[in-house]
């Protein structure tokens, strides 16, 4: 056995890590090496379970392609919240006294500014809902969204405490309450989508696999991988210990010598060590 980890480990040792290559490939060709030495069998078990999640992966990568030509047609997004964003900051444009810049109109006072209020807050609070409905149909997952929906509930507070402070010193009135609720509601409503589209964002390049699949795509990827991972272990249940042992110090020590080999890969060897051998060998989320 000894021998058989000093082969194990030369042969882990020497593999070449080409440019581009994908981070499960790689982690793929460590283990790959060492498994030859040690358990010619068990690799090829393996090499069926490879073949099948590459399979799954690829057909994931087409049906989100297909989802993105079909929808390529209606990119609406971030249309609505745009809009929405506009017709609430006019709001609080004028909320705060911005209509007195125009000269020989009634703008700036609060008899005008709070009915106009309350209508801008309420077109703002439809086009936030006809917004949410168009992303998730689009499944869109746009950081430029995002930036515009958090904007939206900072004009909707501007909006709601000028007319409040417009309300205590002019008098209250049935427009200028209405305007304030309006107001607080597309606060509200904005706080939430936001913190939605938040965490459904994703580089709007779409420069890794995970942000390229949309999120029926990635529930699927994500039982193809926990299911691959599973086949995986069971495949090395025949070694005996010696021999894992001398698989996982093998792996272990090719890594090392690939991050010594070229500074580039250090930071996918890291992620690699974060993980044990079969999460790193059906690994997506790193490419």
């Amino acid at each position: 056995m000894p021998d058989t980890l000093e082969r194990a480990r030369g042969a882990a040792t020497d593999i070449s890590w080409p440019s581009g290559l994908r981070l499960r490939h790689g982690a793929r060709r460590v283990q790959d090496a060492a498994l030859r030495v040690v358990d010619p069998r068990a690799l090829r078990r393996l090499e069926l379970v490879d073949r099948e999640f590459d399979r799954t992966v690829t057909e994931l990568e087409r049906a989100a392609g297909r989802t993105r030509a079909a929808a390529a047609h209606r990119p609406i997004t971030p249309l609505p919240d745009v809009l929405a964003e506009s017709a609430i900051g006019i709001g609080a444009a004028l909320a705060i006294g911005m209509g007195k810049l125009v000269g020989r109109t009634p703008a700036g006072t609060t008899a005008v500014a709070a009915p106009t209020v309350l209508v801008l807050a309420t077109l703002a609070l439809v086009l936030l809902v006809v917004g949410e409905v168009i992303a998730r149909r689009e499944r869109s997952t746009s950081t430029v969204r995002v930036l515009f929906l958090w904007f939206v509930p900072v004009s909707a507070l501007v909006a709601a405490v000028a007319v409040r402070v417009r309300l205590a010193a002019d008098g209250t009135t049935p427009a200028g309450v209405g305007a304030v609720v309006a107001s607080v509601l597309v606060l509200g409503v904005a706080v939430v989508i936001a913190i939605g589209a938040t965490r459904r964002r994703e580089p709007d390049d779409g420069i890794t696999l995970w942000s390229r699949l949309g999120p029926d795509e990635r529930a699927g990827l994500a039982v193809a991988t926990t299911t691959a991972q599973d086949r995986a272990r069971s495949a090395l249940d025949g070694l005996d210990e010696p021999s894992r042992a001398a698989f996982t110090d093998a792996y272990a020590a090719g890594l090392a010598a690939v991050a010594g080999r070229d500074a580039h890969l250090r930071p996918a060897v890291r992620r690699l060590r974060t993980l044990d051998w079969a999460a790193g060998r059906y690994d997506t989320k790193g490419e």
